[in-house]
């Protein structure tokens, strides 16, 4: 059963989002709400979720901050963008930390909510097929990015740090690697 995490400031709409949605007919349990991303931090802290379906827009910590934070503690989260704007930089900036997809508030009504739900699944399991293939190909990945991180590529680009970094951590091949990054 994947766990999912709603983050939403605005009650109705976080209760409308719990209530209406076809989680159960999609392998999916709703373990918890919050109504920011400091909530939602606190939240994850406290349970492990599979994913967070989160709005852009909130008080004290907004959903990008919290793609952001969040990816970096519990890298095999998935994020869902909730948004009421069709700004698309706003979009773009939250694929670009991670998130897999976002839903427009404007385009949700009872019928495509299955379509929403059934699509957010197939995205997170070809991610983590994609994983799994990564993974099979052997022991070769972390020695590969260790290698690329001795090339030190990253230096001058603070994202191309980040990505490298996080993708050396997830395999497990920064054992032993004490860094320290100015400025980032």
């Amino acid at each position: 059963m994947i766990k999912v995490l709603v983050v939403e400031d605005d009650r109705l709409t976080r209760q409308g989002l719990i209530s209406i949605m076809p989680w159960q007919e999609h392998g999916m349990q709703v373990a918890g709400e919050a109504a920011n991303g400091l909530e939602a931090l606190a939240f994850m802290k406290k349970q492990r979720v599979d994913l967070a379906l989160c709005d852009i827009e909130m008080p004290h910590m907004d959903g990008l901050k919290l793609i952001e934070q969040a990816s970096a503690l519990y890298p095999d989260t998935f994020f869902v963008v909730l948004t009421l704007y069709t700004d698309f930089a706003r979009i773009q900036q939250a694929l670009r930390l991670g998130a897999i997809d976002y839903i427009a508030k404007t385009d949700l009504d009872r019928e495509s909510f299955s379509t929403i739900l059934k699509r957010i699944v197939k995205r997170m399991n070809r991610e983590q097929q994609r994983v799994r293939q990564t993974d099979a190909a052997g022991q070769q990945m972390p020695e590969a990015l260790l290698a690329r991180w001795a090339q030190l590529e990253w230096l001058n680009d603070a994202q191309t740090a980040a990505e490298l970094l996080a993708q050396l951590l997830r395999r497990g091949g920064a054992s032993g690697l004490i860094i320290r990054i100015g400025g980032m």
